[in-house]
């Protein structure tokens, strides 16, 4: 006679325990209220860390005289302005440079040497051509946004499978029109991986450029905080960062979604499993 079976149904199972949307939101709740009740009772200096509320007390100021939704904007839109500059750039050379023979696998060499060099590197440089300025900025934003993108569309066209490419060859695809009907659906996830990359590497290039002498931004907020001795200023340009940098990421992988629903390897129900 078969042992009984005591294990509870997958019903029951998926009954007891919240959505997978609550459960991510369990443990950063638990930490603001840990934070919190931690604040309330004198564990913590308000000069040091504030409350939660006291930070959202002050969003709340900065929104209601625009300061907030001013300093966020002009964040946003550096970091925009850098993906579509050194993102457009890094498809338009890696596409060139891993089809073309000769002159494209040197060309891939020098960019892959100047990829390996940390971006912040070329800083000095950058601020003595073109001074600190806007400019020189976004010219840093680009860079760093360049060489992931890049790197990773090289990669994703040169893994594309010789036969799917002799396949539409022979069905008489050639130049542009095999580029964009077999090259560049093979090559999508690898330069949707690279501007994934590019968009973490642009924040963090962000934070360091904004900090020291930028006009506007995130980074001028935090900077008053730290002038003023406000902590709470600082927690809010870092929760700032983050609410855009995840929303940044979200806009990503929204867009791989889309363009990636054709392949079976990549639908949506199994994105889920990636993050």
């Amino acid at each position: 006679m078969p042992a009984p079976n005591n294990l509870p149904s997958p019903n029951l199972r998926a009954a007891r325990w919240p959505s997978p949307a609550l459960a991510r939101l369990l443990a950063p709740l638990l930490a603001l209220a840990a934070w919190q009740a931690a604040a309330q009772a004198g564990w913590l200096s308000d000069r040091l860390l504030p409350a939660p509320s006291t930070v959202a007390a002050a969003a709340v100021a900065l929104a209601r005289s625009g300061e907030l939704w001013s300093h966020a904007g002009a964040s946003f839109l550096r970091v925009l302005a850098g993906l579509v500059l050194g993102g457009g750039a890094a498809l338009i050379l890696g596409a060139m440079n891993a089809t073309a023979r000769r002159a494209g696998k040197q060309a891939d060499t020098l960019l892959q040497a100047l990829g390996l060099v940390p971006v912040l590197a070329f800083a000095p440089l950058i601020l003595l051509w073109l001074g600190v300025s806007e400019t020189a900025r976004l010219a840093l934003l680009s860079l760093g946004a360049f060489f992931p993108i890049y790197r990773q569309t090289v990669r994703g066209i040169r893994a594309v499978d010789p036969g799917l490419i002799a396949t539409g060859r022979a069905h008489g695809l050639h130049g542009w029109s095999l580029f964009l009907h077999v090259i560049l659906p093979g090559a999508l996830p690898s330069m949707l991986t690279g501007l994934r990359q590019g968009v973490g590497l642009a924040w963090l290039m962000l934070v360091a450029l904004e900090v020291f002498a930028a006009p506007s931004g995130v980074g001028l907020l935090a900077e008053k905080g730290r002038l003023a001795a406000r902590a709470d200023l600082l927690v809010l340009g870092i929760a700032l960062y983050a609410a855009m940098s995840a929303a940044s990421h979200a806009l990503v992988h929204l867009l791989a979604r889309h363009l990636l629903r054709w392949s079976p390897a990549h639908r949506p129900e199994l994105f889920s499993r990636i993050d």
